[in-house]
């Protein structure tokens, strides 16, 4: 707004003007003004603007280096040349030309995707304003696709409005608690990483509530109290993997850091365990034992990591279990040694992982059951 266009010669309007798609396009024009010339007290700038040979506002007086905006509050359409055509001319006592130093064009388009779930928008809007995200956080959280707002992942239902089901805010610098808007979000599967950032207060207990919620990351912030029985459940029965080490105030929680024994020359098995479930305990039971097992021998079959990501976070034993349905091992099976193994062998190991892996805790095998089946297993190369 430092600078501004004018006439060539003072005595000429100043145009401006735009050829319309149709006859049906809407638009809104927004016309900037701010005096950048400090005039003489024998001097005045005073003009009207018209659209089209029709008058459009005026008589308008610019301020000296504050910014004033014209605009339609009703949409421009139907113009029968399919031009729009601002003039901007002198009235009245006025000494200098008129001046223009900006202008906004905008054509509505509309929308074929549904808007967001309400209850959604209501939610994120209202952790936008607690924590005063500075991101691409306008209009529709979810639509259109290509303009998602940065951190949230959402699922698009047909005949329904799309939904907010991951939210991600890692080293966002967010202060304060947890907000209960988060809540609202029913249908999040993911709050996947809240981590690293300055969260603080107890970690609330309606995170339990979220039926749909499998993951949460909440390391590396200054949480405090206890962990909510609700969701310590849900981390026994296997249906949801919680995060919070390097929240130092938060009671049984000690440094994840301190627990990393780093050996030179050390061969280490891959632990399923959440670090975060052990401090709280002081102890693994034999279903924790069992679990861990099944989840680690599901990494030898497939070769793939506990959490991959595609469109979304899919945990092993649920990428597993659908390959299972669709009865499909070489699928499952490590792609590296192609088709060169024991099938009825590696449906057995297969079978028994997701036995030792089920989100219920009772059903579950014992350790002598399955170390039992394994060993009368044949080796399963050839």
């Amino acid at each position: 707004m430092s600078t501004a266009a004018t006439p060539k010669n003072a005595s000429n309007p100043l145009d401006i003007f735009w050829f319309a798609d149709d006859n049906t396009t809407e638009y809104y024009i927004y016309m900037h003004f701010a005096d950048v010339e400090k005039l003489q007290r024998n001097h005045s700038r005073q003009f009207n603007i018209t659209m089209n040979r029709k008058n459009f506002y005026g008589p308008f007086i610019p301020d000296y280096l504050h910014t004033g905006t014209i605009y339609n509050t009703r949409a421009l359409k139907g113009s029968e040349s399919q031009i729009y055509d601002f003039s901007m001319f002198m009235v009245g006592n006025s000494t200098v030309p008129p001046i223009l130093n900006a202008y906004e064009v905008y054509a509505v388009k509309n929308m074929s995707e549904s808007e967001t779930n309400q209850e959604d928008i209501a939610a994120i809007t209202n952790i936008k304003s607690t924590y005063n995200i500075e991101k691409n956080w306008q209009g529709d959280p979810c639509t259109p696709q290509i303009f998602i707002w940065e951190g949230l992942n959402c699922s698009y239902p047909e005949n329904d409005s799309p939904r907010i089901i991951s939210l991600t805010l890692s080293s966002s610098g967010l202060t304060g608690d947890i907000p209960p808007s988060i809540s609202n979000l029913k249908m999040i599967k993911l709050c996947k990483d809240l981590s690293n950032n300055n969260l603080e207060g107890p970690i609330p207990d309606f995170l339990s509530l979220l039926v749909n919620l499998s993951v949460i990351n909440l390391e590396n912030n200054n949480l405090t109290g206890s962990v909510p029985l609700g969701l310590m459940e849900k981390m026994n029965n296997g249906s949801l993997t919680l995060s919070f080490c390097e929240n130092p105030d938060l009671n049984g929680i000690v440094s994840c850091k301190e627990k990393e024994k780093k050996k030179k020359h050390s061969f280490r098995i891959p632990a399923v365990v959440n670090c975060s479930r052990y401090h709280l305990s002081g102890r693994l039971n034999e279903k924790s034992d069992v679990y861990s097992f099944g989840i680690v021998l599901l990494e030898i079959v497939t070769s793939r990591p506990i959490l991959s990501k595609t469109q979304e976070i899919v945990h092993i034993s649920q990428w597993v279990s659908s390959m299972v349905l669709k009865g499909d091992i070489y699928s499952i099976v490590d792609p590296r040694l192609g088709k060169k193994f024991n099938v009825n062998s590696v449906w057995k190991v297969v079978e028994i992982a997701m036995a030792c892996a089920s989100p219920n805790a009772i059903k579950r095998p014992t350790m002598n059951d399955e170390t039992n089946s394994i060993a009368m297993l044949r080796p399963t190369l050839r």
